[in-house]
């Protein structure tokens, strides 16, 4: 019912952001209402103390963290929430079929396997609760950067037309 793909960026000096996509792929015909809320990524266990330095949400939503490497929290986590209940226009959930960029987070560390819990519900404007509540687990996908899918297609086009070359040249 849940995926979340991922990209992460080096920035430097020890930094790393990583942007979420998160999509809701319940069936629009089966389950129309239900809409993903919260998102609760754990960013496993680091080598050190890694910390958020920076984040960036999708409007309508927040978040509260805990950092990871300390001996009470060997693992840490990063829940994001809608704030308004429903899906847009009047609400900030993600709907069925639909899905959500612009979950940004920096570290001063690199993480390792990301795993996710997203709960999916129906609410009224009120937020009392309409039905059941689903929970879909997972591990989060990385997306490869647009630079390395550049390299990996300007290098099979390159092989390509090696290949046809040599070949022409033997008939």
């Amino acid at each position: 019912m849940a995926e979340v793909t991922y990209s992460e960026s080096d920035l430097g000096t020890g930094y790393w952001q990583y942007d979420f996509t998160v999509y809701n792929t319940s069936s629009q015909i089966e389950y129309p209402d239900n809409n993903i809320y919260n998102v609760f990524l754990d960013i496993g266990v680091v080598a050190g103390l890694s910390e958020i330095i920076n984040v960036g949400l999708p409007d309508g939503w927040a978040y509260f963290a805990s950092p990871t490497g300390t001996a009470d929290n060997p693992s840490g986590y990063v829940d994001s929430y809608s704030l308004n209940f429903g899906a847009p226009p009047a609400g900030t959930d993600i709907a069925p079929g639909t899905a959500l960029g612009g979950f940004l987070f920096q570290f001063n560390d690199k993480l390792d396997a990301i795993s996710f819990e997203a709960l999916l519900g129906n609410f009224d404007p009120e937020g009392n609760l309409i039905g059941d509540i689903f929970t879909a687990r997972g591990s989060a996908t990385p997306v490869p950067e647009s630079t390395n899918l550049l390299l990996l297609a300007s290098s099979l086009t390159g092989l390509a037309f090696f290949g046809r070359k040599k070949f022409n040249k033997i008939e």
